[in-house]
């Protein structure tokens, strides 16, 4: 399961989907260990998202939405590999379920499925006019994107069944400029950003009409981003605003982060209905461990940062 990175200086929290949902204070066990890094620049001139491909020992790097600028492909140390030229504008990218397919939000109008082994262009998920799809997730046999209103009246989700297909456009949960994560079973989480304070959704979109099946509200202000658990048992959903980065402070994830817990709600029992973790799965509330599995796996932002890996060590 992918993660984002957490994003500068926010507050992150922690909602466990299987152990529950309640604010908690900060616990100095929850408090992220950090490890030595190694930073190169990145070889793009805008970007704006980042997957990680573990398969193929790759990153894919979205740049300069709505631009020509093309979708970018690195070796892990952040070396250049390709640059795609045949998709162009992207604003998001992440791996299909099955890790065959990218996924690329471009141009703000369409989603670009490419074979994650050629690179080529395979299929084309076209949004409604007026509706400028930013973000896409898969979920399940179905695939998400999230947009903004640029005309179709308000934000929204984006759902469609099949390429060269209509999507469902749905309104009833975050309408105004939504974050979304996915779970391979056809759930996604979603919740606006732009506006406090922040209610929290987890939507099926496994069949004809989307279901919103529990929501949370006043989980934190300004939204930044959600993060899923790789056992699909936890959200990390990061809130708060953006500080200055002092000259020479390149990298955002060196910045503190505190990290709340929270107990059992509706919430966290439908996904725990849908998603039995696996044994052990308690694990994850190991601070290093959600660091190392959260961290780098995706990162969205609006300004190139150097690629920082993780290394062993204090």
């Amino acid at each position: 399961m992918r993660a984002r990175g957490l994003a500068l200086g926010a507050l992150a929290l922690t909602i466990g989907l299987s152990t529950g949902v309640v604010l908690a204070g900060p616990s100095s066990a929850d408090e992220p260990v950090l490890v030595n890094s190694v930073g190169t620049q990145l070889p793009v001139d805008d970007f704006r998202a980042m997957e990680l491909d573990e398969v193929r020992g790759r990153l894919y790097l979205a740049q300069g939405a709505g631009s020509e600028l093309p979708l970018v492909v690195t070796d892990l140390d952040g070396v250049l590999q390709a640059k795609v030229s045949a998709v162009t504008g992207a604003s998001d990218v992440v791996l299909s379920d099955d890790h065959h397919t990218l996924l690329v939000a471009a141009d703000f109008d369409h989603v670009t499925a490419v074979d994650a082994d050629t690179l080529v262009p395979s299929a084309t998920y076209a949004a409604p006019t007026g509706a400028c799809v930013y973000a896409v997730e898969p979920a399940g046999d179905k695939i998400v994107g999230a947009y903004y209103n640029c005309g179709i009246g308000s934000g929204g989700l984006l759902i469609w069944s099949a390429p060269g297909t209509a999507p469902v456009v749905y309104t009833g949960g975050p309408n105004y400029h939504p974050i979304i994560d996915a779970i391979a079973s056809g759930l996604i989480v979603a919740g606006d950003t732009g506006y406090s304070p922040v209610s929290t959704y987890v939507i099926d979109v496994s069949g004809t009409t989307p279901t919103i099946l529990s929501k949370r509200d006043n989980a934190g202000s300004n939204l930044i981003d959600y993060a899923v658990s790789p056992d699909g048992t936890e959200v990390v959903e990061t809130v708060g605003h953006q500080p200055a980065i002092p000259p020479g402070l390149r990298h955002p994830r060196r910045l503190h982060r505190t990290l709340h817990r929270q107990p059992r709600n509706d919430l966290s029992r439908h996904l725990h209905h849908h998603l039995r973790p696996p044994p052990g799965h308690h694990d994850l509330h190991r601070p290093l461990q959600r660091l190392r599995k959260l961290v780098p796996h995706r990162h969205r932002g609006d300004h190139p940062y150097p690629l920082t890996r993780l290394a062993p060590g204090r």
